[in-house]
């Protein structure tokens, strides 16, 4: 099948309408609210006879309680409180500290629950594409980041393990088992189904040898394997450093790796996918994930970017200081039937924990995911593609992910920058900032594929 012909037909299928988003980005959480917000927490203080307010922290106050949990808005310590009786805003939550010395009523412990739940759904209804891999096709890729630590919700996605560059006072990080949890969480990944070989290759200050060093050593590797034990992506989401002296050659060998056959997912893509790359979408955490209209556009305007979500997602926390143990099974780790909340960290850091080892923890990344957790969850969405459609290049994933995108109109953010003009955006007299983002559409994207004249794996 053509498939420049078929441009049509996936414009037909991918239900293109334009979605007017007219909501200001999230910034000021309590905004309208805190009046309501003041006097609930001035009913707390009085139960717990300590000093509670909406109003931001003063640094009289900072320094008078060093164990003082300090937000952006002005935050709220219920560390060793008792909330049980007290009615607040939900979005207090968000810039809260609990712990287990935190009462709280069943109510509200079922609150929290229900909004870490939703939170932890990739979003855009990407987690959808799971249920259209028939049984149990599988996709072979690769991840190079920080040290990793075991997890009972990635354990069983990680097929091997190894480590480059690091010493003993390495330790794991949350943003190696963020990235995993990502693509292939077991309940809440993009493709929990994913084989994950997984280098730990440390992230040098003014070095990027080890990086390159492992992607020369996957590119060998694949040499030798069969088609279908060869890696196929390689997803770095760390920053790399482009202005040490070897940068050029950890570019020269991403290309080599591309050339290969192989989808190498980096923060910054467009130098090598003819000008494709992915834009960052913001969201209100506590509105529903999957509906396009609740994200606004937070990163700089392309014309070829495909905008992704990237920040406000729960995601599985680094459970210790040990590296990932291939011996440990999702047997040794299973903590379900002792699973509570323990612990929620401060600024925006929730943790659902379990009570011995936070092997269960997850952790609420609100806006500090970033380009890292953008490139992880579209390269989750491209291994669920690339599961079924074996045959699809990088191109073609973009090419198809443009047709079938979500026309999104912006009109809230005043310093959005367009990099193809290197320039603000213009606004009109009204100062507002019109342009049209394209939202990836993971379903239509999903569907289009075959339509594009890709055949499914198991139709050839």
């Amino acid at each position: 099948m053509d498939r420049i012909n078929n441009l049509t037909s996936i414009r037909q299928i991918s239900n293109r309408n334009s979605i007017e988003n007219k909501k200001a980005p999230v910034q000021n959480l309590y905004k309208g609210n805190e009046e309501k917000i003041s006097n609930e927490l001035d009913k707390l203080a009085l139960i717990n006879k300590v000093s509670f307010s909406g109003n931001p922290i003063t640094e009289t106050q900072k320094s008078a309680d060093k164990n003082l949990v300090v937000g952006k808005n002005g935050s709220f310590d219920f560390r060793n409180k008792d909330i049980s009786g007290i009615k607040f805003d939900k979005r207090v939550i968000l810039d809260a500290c609990l712990d287990n010395t935190t009462k709280m009523s069943h109510k509200q412990t079922d609150d929290i629950k229900n909004h870490i739940s939703e939170m932890k759904k990739p979003g855009l209804c990407s987690e959808n594409l799971k249920s259209f891999i028939e049984g149990d096709k599988q996709i072979n890729l690769a991840i190079i980041d920080d040290k990793l630590s075991n997890h009972v919700s990635y354990n069983q996605a990680i097929k091997s393990y190894c480590e480059r560059g690091f010493d003993e006072t390495d330790k794991p990080t949350d943003h190696a088992s963020g990235t995993v949890s990502i693509i292939a969480d077991k309940d809440n990944g993009i493709v929990p189904k994913a084989n994950i070989h997984y280098y730990a290759a440390k992230n040098e200050k003014d070095s990027n040898k080890n990086y390159t060093s492992v992607i020369k050593e996957i590119i060998e590797e694949n040499k030798n394997k069969d088609n279908k034990d060869k890696i196929s992506m390689i997803v770095i989401t760390q920053k790399n450093n482009e202005n040490a002296s070897d940068y050029k050659e950890f570019e020269k060998t991403v290309k080599e790796a591309i050339d290969s056959g192989i989808f190498v997912v980096t923060r910054n893509m467009s130098k090598f996918y003819d000008g494709y790359d992915f834009g960052g979408l913001d969201r209100d955490p506590l509105q529903n994930s999957d509906d396009p209209r609740n994200y606004n556009v937070v990163d700089k305007y392309r014309e070829k970017n495909i905008y992704v979500p990237m920040n406000h997602m729960v995601t599985a926390k680094c459970s210790s200081d040990k590296s990932f143990d291939m011996n440990k099974t999702n047997s040794d780790l299973d903590a379900e039937d002792k699973k509570t909340y323990t612990r929620f960290g401060q600024l925006s850091n929730w943790y659902l924990c379990d009570k011995n080892d936070e092997i269960q923890s997850y952790r609420y990344e609100g806006k500090e995911g970033g380009r890292a957790w953008g490139a992880a969850w579209l390269a989750g969405v491209y291994a669920a593609c690339k599961t079924k459609y074996n045959d699809m290049t990088p191109l073609d994933f973009f090419k198809v992910a443009d047709l079938t995108s979500l026309n999104h109109f912006e009109l809230n953010d005043p310093d959005i920058f367009d990099a193809d003009k290197d320039e603000l955006m213009p606004a009109d007299h009204n100062g507002n900032h019109k342009f049209f983002a394209k939202l990836i559409n993971p379903v239509a994207l999903f569907n289009g594929l075959e339509t594009y004249g890709l055949k499914p794996c198991d139709k050839k």
